[in-house]
């Protein structure tokens, strides 16, 4: 979707996934020989017992569950063995089970309630919050859904990188630090659909999936019903909702849709942002083939010249495709802007002259095909939802019956649950829009409407278990995340492993003799603190040493270095140096100053002054420096005079030859 870069389409559907699902208000699909399908609750009553994918022991093991096991029957069936199975929802999944090692009954199989309809189905921390909107308007319904979900899982599940995402802008804690979503050598978040949109972050996620946050006047409504009620949501509320906007006015077939001539001529560039389109994998790919049919026009499309509202449209459409009108209101002026400025309804765009994709179906960036561009080519295409949508009207009902079929159908009846997919169809996978402030802005748009104020309107509200006590909090902090280091060492000493950002434990081993260590470390980013560098004092046996890096943003990080003295250990050794991770750090390389308990230096080994342990090993090591200077240890016994307790070196080159300390 790309409205202003605000709201993103994520929507595509393969062949495979385009079949027949069970009702608009139900979440589950009901298979062919359903024994029964009404929810229960029940456990395990066997000792290690396997849930599959599938009514039957040939299907796959999907997991375990040990005795007592909570679980949620949905259905029974006729397995493929000629038993019964359960499936069942349990934290953690779902799945097909034995029934005979299902106990129906025992209460709720968490502490969320059960589906139902009334303010005592929800949670406490829901019930407050519902109180004072049922009061205001007794009109509404409030129905409360049991996903049988863990709230954590469902939060680790929406943040993988590419599900959700925020504009570029955005402060640093709405944006994600996982792996793939932020680059750490170099600071910055990379854009994962062109250049304007980035990963979200878990708590940015969790502020917008709490359905807590939005039990408002205006927040509701992402979550009211999109089932088409014709004694409920009539011409004359639709007409209130849409005053103001492109909405109200008409259309005359053969022009664009704000009067005007459609120029072939103008260019296929779109100066709106490009945002985040919808998965793309080979399973989604279309079927050429299922497209093949000549298009035939959606409810008898207006021919040239003919003059009509975009209401009286947009209740054909609803008619078509059982779909809100208002709703699909909402998403048209979410996509095109309140006047209808979108490009992918100028009927202009170089290549796609007099096509029409109102709700932005199938636009996301690829190749070198801008979103509106790839939009507008698949509704060019002949094949289902009547196209080629070369009309306003083919283009609205086609895409209300596209987005019914897709969605609605498939149980995702409000603007949450197309955005967040917690059914048991595709979940996680079959999300409109990646946007992570979709559903809310959406709703938003349906808020405005304020003849559904007094409207009889369903809202039907996810509630998940493990859920915090109190709404998930609207992340505020700003400034850098970056909290590695780019450097880390122990002068004259190997660490191990060898060094990497991405390792926080290591390991030191020195001589017994050895009283303290100089340790050095920098961080990737200059605006970041590093603590606990310097010199360190060294009990006997292990010294743990803590270096915190505190980002910008106030995260912090913590290497430990597990310093252990032995008898056997190594005295300095002018080889040993920490690194920067190969290919990985954008500063804190090599310095010219001279770094070791002997002042080795990074880029030649040269070394001068006092062990830190105080006694010469009696080894003998010598390098040279860039002045072509050699420098040889000598031993105590070869220096007569010189105290055991410092390391007396031979300087040879220029300069001359010296002892000294």
């Amino acid at each position: 979707m790309i409205n202003r870069g605000k709201i993103k389409i994520a929507a595509v559907l393969g062949a495979a996934l385009m079949t027949a699902f069970s009702p608009a208000a139900a979440l589950f699909r009901e298979p062919a020989g359903t024994v029964f399908a009404a929810e229960q609750a029940g456990s395990v009553n066997a000792t290690n017992v396997n849930v599959r994918s599938g009514p039957g022991t040939s299907y796959s093991k999907v997991a375990v569950l040990s005795r007592n096991a909570r679980v949620t029957v949905t259905e029974q069936v006729a397995g493929t063995d000629g038993n019964s199975w359960d499936h069942i929802r349990f934290d953690g999944g779902e799945g097909y089970i034995s029934a005979q090692y299902v106990k129906i009954g025992g209460g709720s199989t968490s502490s969320a309630p059960s589906s139902g309809t009334g303010l005592s189905a929800f949670p406490a921390s829901y019930q407050s919050l519902l109180g004072k909107l049922q009061k205001a308007h007794p009109n509404w319904t409030f129905k409360a859904v049991n996903t049988g979900l863990d709230w954590n899982t469902v939060i680790s599940e929406e943040s993988k990188v590419g599900r959700n995402m925020v504009e570029r802008n955005s402060i640093s804690s709405w944006k994600s630090t996982a792996e793939g979503a932020y680059d750490w050598s170099s600071g910055t978040w990379p854009g994962l659909d062109g250049s304007t949109w980035v990963a979200a972050s878990s708590e940015i996620i969790a502020y917008y999936m709490d359905p807590r946050n939005f039990l408002t006047e205006r927040g509701i409504f992402q979550f009211m019903e999109q089932s088409y009620d014709s004694s409920a949501q009539t011409r004359e509320l639709l007409s209130r909702m849409v005053s103001g906007t492109f909405l109200a006015g008409s259309v005359t077939e053969g022009s664009t849709p704000s009067g005007g001539t459609a120029s072939a001529g103008n260019s296929g560039s779109s100066s709106e942002p490009q945002g985040p389109g919808r998965e793309t994998t080979a399973a989604a790919a279309e079927s050429t083939a299922a497209e093949s049919a000549a298009a035939q026009g959606p409810d008898a499309a207006a021919a040239s010249g003919t003059t009509e509202t975009y209401v009286d449209i947009l209740m054909d459409a609803a008619s078509e495709s059982g779909v809100n009108p208002c709703m699909l209101a909402a998403m048209i002026l979410e996509e095109q802007g309140n006047q209808g400025t979108g490009s992918s309804i100028s009927g202009t765009v170089g290549g796609y002259s007099g096509i029409y994709n109102f709700f932005n179906i199938e636009a996301y960036t690829a190749g070198s095909m801008s979103a509106v561009q790839r939009g507008l080519w698949w509704a060019s295409q002949p094949g289902t939802y009547g196209r080629p949508w070369n009309t306003v009207r083919r283009a609205i009902v086609g895409g209300a019956e596209w987005y019914g079929e897709n969605y609605l159908s498939r149980g995702q009846s409000t603007l949450y649950l197309k955005k967040y997919n917690v059914t048991s169809s595709s979940r996680y996978q079959h999300q409109y829009m990646t946007n992570v402030e979709g559903a809310y802005e959406e709703g938003m748009v349906l808020s405005k409407n304020s003849a559904l104020l007094d409207s009889a309107v369903t809202f039907t509200i996810p509630v998940y278990s493990g859920m915090p006590e109190t709404a998930c909090a609207k992340p505020a902090g700003d400034g850098s995340p970056n909290n590695k280091l780019s450097r880390l060492a122990v002068e004259g000493f190997a660490i191990s492993p060898s060094f990497d950002r991405d390792t926080e434990n290591y390991t030191v081993s020195v001589n017994s003799s050895v009283t303290s260590v100089n340790i050095d470390a920098s961080a990737i980013d200059q605006k970041a603190k590093v603590s606990g560098a310097g010199t360190a004092s060294l009990a006997d046996g292990t010294t743990k040493v803590t270096i915190t890096v505190t980002a910008q943003n106030g995260a912090v990080r913590s290497y430990v270095l597990s310093i252990t003295r032995s008898d056997g250990g190594p005295l300095f050794s002018n080889s040993a140096s920490g690194a920067s991770t190969p290919g990985k750090t954008s500063s804190g390389s090599s310095s010219s100053e001279a770094v070791g308990p002997g002042r080795v230096t990074a880029s030649s080994g040269t070394s001068s002054g006092k062990t830190s342990g105080g006694k010469s090993s009696g080894s003998t090591t010598s390098s040279s420096t860039s002045a072509g200077t050699s420098v040889k240890i000598i031993s105590p016994a070869d220096s007569a005079g010189s105290s055991s307790n410092y390391h007396v070196w031979r300087v040879s080159g220029p300069g001359g030859s010296k002892l000294g300390e």
